[in-house]
């Protein structure tokens, strides 16, 4: 089956049971950014914005597994490419990367995006990479990616798992 994906005829009745694709396990929100938030230097503080990454990532993490509170394991692969000016709007986009059924571990990608609405663009400001124990899952599936960027950002997560970066 994953021979037919990578060759671009797969379809999710394809996959196995308890597969999903990387994109089905999307979830989104949106902010505007408020002046109460800002730093020194009048751009908004990026522990506020790994406030929100980090309980997106939680929610996207309980969703997947079924679990009520799964337990933060670590904060991986912070990039912060730019500041987030006060009022502009910011998305969060989140998916599960990768899950190890053995550990119950869920790795969950964080995106924060700045949008503008006058023209409908959005520019990427963050991502992050957080990583959460999901103890008493029944029902955990595996997630195969579904795009380039996926297979990218899910080998940087073995290379760093590798290296003792991400345990």
């Amino acid at each position: 089956w994953y021979q037919r994906r990578v060759h671009g005829r797969a379809t999710v009745s394809q996959l196995p049971s308890n597969h999903v694709w990387a994109h089905d396990t999307r979830q989104s929100s949106i902010f505007v950014m408020q002046s109460q938030d800002r730093n020194m230097n009048g751009h908004m503080y990026g522990g506020f914005l790994m406030r929100r990454a980090l309980e997106q990532a939680f929610l996207n993490a309980s969703l997947h597994s079924g679990v009520a509170l799964p337990k933060l394991c670590s904060i991986d692969g912070v990039n912060f490419r730019r500041p987030v000016e006060v009022g502009t709007i910011l998305k969060l986009d989140s998916w599960v990367l990768k899950v190890d059924l053995p550990s119950a571990r869920v790795w969950v990608m964080v995106e924060c995006k700045t949008l503008d609405p006058a023209d409908n663009s959005s520019v990427l400001v963050t991502e992050m990479v957080y990583c959460y124990t999901c103890e008493g899952a029944l029902d955990l599936s595996e997630v195969v990616p579904y795009s380039v960027g996926d297979v990218a950002w899910l080998v940087e997560v073995e290379r760093s798992r590798e290296h003792g970066g991400w345990e």
